[in-house]
């Protein structure tokens, strides 16, 4: 359930659909185009801080892990002799 919440946050803060499954390239996809916004290098004055680019950060790394542990999941149990 827990997961399921942080799961469910970080897509929306990627911006990405929380009803269908995503790919590492989705993620990576989003995660470019939003960094272009709030990196602190290339944003505005209001997002300086680097505090929006590191919660994206953070968000596409939990979610490339997440695919990663559920890629492993799926494959040890199909391909089990």
């Amino acid at each position: 359930e827990i997961t399921e919440n942080f799961n469910g946050s970080f897509r929306q803060l990627l911006e990405l659909n929380e009803d269908t499954d995503i790919t590492e390239e989705d993620i990576s996809s989003s995660y470019r185009a939003l960094s272009k916004i709030y990196h602190p290098d290339i944003a505005n004055s209001r997002y300086k801080d680097g505090k929006k680019f590191k919660e994206l950060k953070k968000a596409r790394d939990y979610l490339l892990e997440y695919i990663e542990d559920i890629n492993s999941i799926r494959k040890d149990y199909f391909y089990e002799e």
